[in-house]
């Protein structure tokens, strides 16, 4: 009996997670790590779709692309919208055989590589119905400065930044947010109680922003110091709101 009821929660869970299926999963962008793939869901659309890219989190030594996809289900039905929605893996520390002693270099090529991600779709615009002015790169926790570092320490040419319970890794990016750079929205939800992703984490962000004359909009949960979104939206709901305007 208990065999058959966790059976059904676990098919229930994975019916969850699997849909709306991706268009294209697992697709590769980089020969480089078993890791480096991607799903990829493409709207019904005449014209060349806007793309959401998100990084999963989990401290560059766990998490994957499907269990940990921030936000699924609001990021999917941005997909009936007319958007469209990738969810990127990228190799970890253990896929380096490093570990989190080794220093900044380890992070720096996970994040370099991370980034091919975009080149792959850029490069696919064409293929997968995308436009190549409108991409849009977010993460969680390590993902939010993946998103970070695409977006402002490489030349892709990103729009729009998304950095969701930004870390304390957050120096690694600091210094790329210069002027005429992308605009970006912050969003945690942690306490002040969680050194790891702290609100003042996601302040650094915002007065670099405002030193340089970069747009940026940060939000919380109200308690945490920081304002709550506004509305009752979800944070990728006011995203999309912000990026309309």
């Amino acid at each position: 009996m208990l065999q058959r009821i966790l059976s059904t929660l676990r098919n229930r869970q994975a019916s969850t997670t699997a849909k709306p299926p991706p268009t294209h999963p697992d697709l590769c962008y980089s020969d480089a790590f078993a890791r480096c793939t991607l799903d990829l869901w493409l709207p019904e659309a005449d014209t060349p779709a806007p793309l959401m890219l998100m990084f999963h989190g989990g401290a560059f030594m766990r998490g994957n692309k499907v269990r940990d996809m921030p936000y699924r289900r609001d990021l999917l039905a941005l997909v009936q919208d007319g958007v469209a929605v990738a969810s990127v893996g990228y190799p970890l520390l253990g896929d380096l055989g490093a570990k989190r002693t080794d220093g900044p270099e380890p992070y720096l090529k996970i994040m370099r590589e991370a980034a091919n991600a975009v080149r792959f779709l850029q490069e696919r615009t064409a293929k997968y119905n995308l436009d190549p002015a409108r991409f849009i790169s977010g993460g969680s926790s390590a993902g939010a400065i993946i998103a970070e570092w695409a977006t402002y320490a490489e030349p892709l040419s990103i729009s729009f930044c998304i950095a969701l319970e930004q870390p304390y890794g957050v120096h690694q990016v600091l210094p790329y947010i210069k002027k005429g750079g992308a605009p970006i929205l912050l969003h945690t939800r942690a306490s002040r109680l969680d050194l790891i992703h702290h609100p003042r984490n996601a302040r650094a962000v915002q007065a670099r922003c405002d030193e340089v004359g970069v747009r940026c909009w940060l939000y919380g949960t109200g308690h945490n110091g920081l304002p709550a979104v506004p509305d009752g939206l979800t944070v990728i709901q006011q995203a999309m709101e912000v990026i309309r305007e």
